[in-house]
């Protein structure tokens, strides 16, 4: 189930256009178009073009020791001092321009650059994450590091964003950076980036982006920034080798399906609450469970990079924060230790998620780039830089700002923060409830099992209905006795008293359609109604194909109908064995 981005006090208007289907490009690009104003508004350190300032404010003297304000005040010249190398322009001096380009393969490719009002002293050229666009977290990168003089320049991929394709869909992660070096190539042919240091910069999966166009072009770069490199899934946003392997089998047939069991990005991302609720403003970003195919891609480009380490020749700065739940730091670490590159930097930040670049560490950033990008290097003011800010992601960070009152013409009233409620666990037996995983998660892999789990019986009744190893299988109670187990355990995890009073919420104790909707927006209590949907199909098509073969009546067309459309697929084999049987009835009669 998608996860629905819902604000209180928008226009019906508005929310219609969240609610649209992403999958088509149009509502993405509609919906971006009536929210980018607001996605500017945001109270994020990314938005905050003069973030040294910002940084200071937010640290005072007695809160850090002696040595440690030296240091930050050092870096505070360095960066807004007389030193060209950081000197800080502000926001509205900035050359933004948007564009489509039509690339090989006839897709309709979304890009934008951010250029300083003088020549750039280089060009960063980004690569956004799974769950992102170039035109949200991206475009605080981009204005931030165009703020002080380097030029960026950035791309939606084919089916992210608003570039043209399937959303979220990755039929090959392989053709995707072939699109990603096509239209980066084209981009640096341009006269006012000919001959400018061009540096690459990947966030999550844009950092095996990354990597990946360095592997196709090994001298074309000047350096890399990664940041939470995609280098592996960390192992608990992976299913399990069974799951795995199911998945690969159906990602056959099915390869753009939302059915891979797996936690949220965004919940495992950040784990501040407030800083949650910037997420909701990234509007066209895939916020659905990974299509199949797109999956099974992502997990095999992980494991193609770690074997490819030792070829990562560039300058590299990598940073990744040691609690990062969605991918692995360990190999970050191990990419640090094993590229060939002899100008590398690691930084692994205690304490810190996936999402990293929401304080003072950005600073960093600039300076690697700074230092690639020019002959001559302050490396007194580099050192205390590093220092400082190494020193500074150590301690604990103050919470984030609370977002901004946001005017704009295009909401009907203020946008109010969400709200999420918060309940203890509750089941028949009494007692709190322990669960070892999100529901979302136990709801996801117990639907992939559960219709995995089926589709065999399915398959041998459909292709060898007189085998004996159908006959066999067919007349066992294990299928039943599964689904019942899966059924019980998500009925005992779903059914609170809540659930109980939205079934019988009407004065005459009676079901009500209103309650048995809202009943159905959880995951857990659909996914409950979907194994009992399964199980209730199963038995009907065993007893269909019991009773064919007594009758001697063919029932191929009536056990597949029974998968999903049960009652239809019972008609239409009764209606065949009533024709059949008054057929052969005739048939009788005239011999007689």
């Amino acid at each position: 189930m998608g996860n629905q981005v819902k604000f209180s006090g928008i226009s019906d208007e508005l929310q219609n256009l969240l609610d649209a289907d992403m999958d088509n490009v149009e509502a993405r690009r509609c919906t971006r178009e009536a929210f980018k104003h607001i996605q500017l508004s945001i109270d994020h350190i990314l938005f905050k073009i003069d973030g040294t300032k910002l940084f200071l404010k937010e640290n005072p003297v007695p809160s850090i020791g002696v040595e440690t304000w030296y240091a930050y005040f050092t870096f505070a010249v360095y960066c807004n001092g007389g030193l060209s190398v950081f000197k800080w322009v502000p926001d509205a001096g900035l050359k933004m321009e948007e564009s489509y380009e039509v690339n090989s393969r006839g897709l309709e490719i979304f890009s934008k650059s951010w250029l300083p009002e003088t020549r750039p002293k280089a060009i960063v050229y980004f690569c956004h994450g799974y769950g992102d666009t170039c035109t949200f977290y991206g475009e605080g990168i981009a204005r931030k590091l165009a703020s002080f003089g380097y030029g960026v320049v950035a791309m939606d991929y084919p089916g992210f964003g608003l570039s043209e394709g399937l959303h979220g869909y990755i039929p090959s992660f392989d053709q995707l950076v072939d699109d990603v070096v096509e239209h980066y190539s084209k981009a640096k042919e341009k006269p006012e980036f000919r001959n400018l240091p061009s540096f690459l910069f990947g966030e999550s999966m844009g950092g095996a982006i990354a990597l990946k166009v360095h592997q196709k072009q090994p001298n074309s770069w000047n350096g890399a920034v990664l940041v939470a490199p995609m280098c592996k899934i960390a192992d608990n946003m992976v299913p399990s080798w069974f799951v795995t392997q199911i998945l690969i089998g159906v990602a056959k047939f099915l390869p753009t399906q939302k059915l891979v069991p797996t936690q949220d990005v965004r919940e495992l991302a950040v784990r501040d609450a407030k800083k949650k609720e910037h997420t909701a403003y990234n509007v066209i970003s895939y916020k659905h469970k990974p299509r199949l195919r797109t999956a099974l891609e992502l997990m095999n480009v992980t494991k193609e990079i770690e074997g490819l380490l030792e070829k990562v020749s560039l300058p590299l700065l990598i940073l990744h924060g040691k609690s990062d739940l969605v991918t692995d730091p360990s190999v970050s670490k191990a990419l640090y230790e094993r590229s060939s590159s002899s100008d590398k930097k690691l930084f692994l930040y205690e304490d810190a998620c996936h999402a990293l670049l929401e304080d003072a560490i950005f600073a960093i950033i600039l300076i690697v780039v700074a230092r690639n990008s020019h002959t001559h290097q302050p490396w007194p003011y580099l050192l205390l830089a590093f220092l400082t800010l190494n020193s500074h992601s150590r301690r604990k960070q103050p919470p984030s700002s609370t977002l901004k009152t946001i005017n704009s013409n295009l909401l009907s009233q203020q946008v109010h923060k969400r709200r999420t409620k918060h309940g203890n666990g509750w089941s028949f037996l009494g007692g709190s409830r322990v669960k070892w995983l999100p529901s979302s998660q136990v709801a996801s892999s117990v639907f992939t099992l559960g219709t995995a789990g089926v589709l065999p019986f399915y398959t041998v009744m459909i292709a060898a209905p007189k085998a004996e190893l159908t006959r066999k299988l067919m007349d066992s109670a294990i299928p039943y006795i599964v689904l019942g187990l899966l059924y019980a355990y998500l009925l005992y995890l779903s059914w609170t008293p809540d659930t109980i009073r939205l079934m019988f919420a009407s004065k005459y104790w009676l079901p009500e359609l209103s309650g048995i909707a809202k009943m159905f927006s959880s995951e857990m209590t659909l996914a409950s109604a979907w194994i009992h949907l399964l199980a209730v199909d199963l038995f009907a098509a065993r007893q269909v194909y019991h009773d064919g073969l007594q009758n001697g009546i063919e029932t191929r067309h009536s056990v597949s109908l029974c998968l999903l459309f049960c009652p239809i697929g019972i008609v239409i084999h009764l209606l065949t064995k009533a024709v059949l049987l008054s057929s052969a009835e005739k048939t009788v009669f005239r011999t007689n």
